[in-house]
């Protein structure tokens, strides 16, 4: 009964690479106005880079950028693993590439966060006006399903893969 769990795993992973890219993208990170004070907002967004913003704000895009980059090699590995299990049909042998995935969910959570850390702080320290954005919140889901294939990930290596 590996193949269920193989392919759930695929699906929480195209979710939230998705939903990371999406959320990346997107211009709404910092958000200018409440809805008590006024109906439009102003906001801005992490990409592209831009020379002149601030340092923690660039250094929040860097780790985006790179949880994006991670996201993209763990897909790639994520597609090497499955069609070799669908062309092998047992996932013997295969347990350090789900170790391997699972670190690299670990490894995009921890980016993910820190990085939404590092923008809420500095705004709600010298910023009254700004908050975050719903491109922040959608990059927030993604790390809530990301440790969720984590976990599923490491379920598979730990206890399938024997």
């Amino acid at each position: 009964m590996v193949a269920p769990k193989i392919a759930v795993l695929g699906f929480i992973i195209s979710v939230a690479f998705t939903l990371n890219g999406v959320g990346l993208f997107t211009p709404a990170w910092i958000q200018y106005g409440s809805v008590v004070e006024s109906v439009f907002w102003i906001f801005l967004g992490i990409v592209p880079y831009q020379d002149g913003e601030f340092a923690w704000l660039a250094a929040a895009s860097f780790l985006m950028y790179a949880s994006f980059a991670v996201f993209c090699l763990m897909s790639i590995l994520y597609i090497f693993v499955f069609t070799k299990i669908c062309k092998d049909e047992h996932p013997f042998g295969y347990r350090k590439w789900f170790y391997i995935i699972a670190v690299c969910c670990a490894l995009i959570v921890v980016l993910v966060i820190t990085s939404i850390i590092l923008i809420g702080v500095n705004l709600a320290t010298s910023y009254q006006q700004l908050n975050l954005g719903f491109s922040a919140w959608i990059c927030v889901a993604s790390a809530i399903l990301t440790s969720g294939a984590m976990g599923l990930a490491a379920h598979i290596a730990h206890r399938d893969c024997e």
